[in-house]
């Protein structure tokens, strides 16, 4: 049987791609693996610590690289329609997120991309002016962070990863808590979907952890510099 050569040659090439892109994809699944190992780490750590305040670090089906705790108006209170960072507010900050939170982020801060926090409202009153109250509000959290961090925490660099780290994000009404369908036939009706607001009001903090190619293009980059 006589078989041509440029049909062997094409046959070859394509097998040859086929064994690539499995090879890539196996090495993109690796590494995807190694960030999603540290973030449950990091998570099991957060939910250690926070779990007598009935909050939790949880990862996302969409978001696998990161965890996001909700903390609700009860933990985080501030006054109707302020952004002014109160007592309480000031007490859990303090006590919970720096003690604890923030802690577990600098132990394993080279695996650290950032921490997102994102304030939202309810549905009442203007949308615009929800819009600002929720940015003002998170800007309050981080300031208030950043400055008693810098006063109270007197290990060199950390306040200078916590600016990189940091993104502070106003949702206003966007996203916003439902309450679940009705089960029964009594009014509102079986399709009616209402505002769970008191769900609403929230901070969302969501620690993202770098991709193992984040972190190998770092090492790259610190080791250029090295080098000078």
């Amino acid at each position: 049987m006589t078989v041509k050569l440029e049909s062997s040659m094409t046959d070859l090439m394509t097998s040859l791609a086929v064994v690539f892109i499995m090879l890539m994809l196996a090495l993109a699944q690796n590494n995807a693996r190694g960030s999603i190992t540290k973030i449950e780490e990091i998570s099991k750590q957060i939910n250690q610590e926070l779990k007598q305040d009935d909050l939790s670090c949880v990862i996302k089906a969409d978001d696998p690289l990161a965890c996001t705790i909700e903390v609700k108006e009860d933990k985080l209170k501030f006054p109707t329609g302020s952004y002014a960072c109160d007592k309480s507010c000031e007490d859990f900050l303090e006590k919970i997120f720096i003690e604890h939170v923030l802690r577990i982020l600098m132990n394993n801060k080279d695996f650290i991309q950032g921490v997102y926090i994102e304030g939202f409202t309810d549905d009442v009153g203007d949308d615009n002016a929800n819009l600002d109250l929720s940015q003002n509000r998170s800007l309050s959290i981080g300031t208030y962070v950043l400055n008693y961090y810098q006063k109270n925490r007197a290990v060199q660099g950390e306040y200078q990863i916590l600016l990189k780290w940091l993104y502070l994000i106003g949702r206003g009404e966007q996203d916003l808590k439902l309450n679940s369908r009705p089960t029964d036939n009594k009014e509102p009706p079986p399709d009616y979907i209402s505002v769970n607001r008191d769900a609403s009001r929230r901070v969302e903090i969501t620690i993202r952890v770098k991709s193992n190619a984040q972190r190998a293009a770092m090492a790259s980059k610190l080791k250029g510099l090295q080098k000078k």
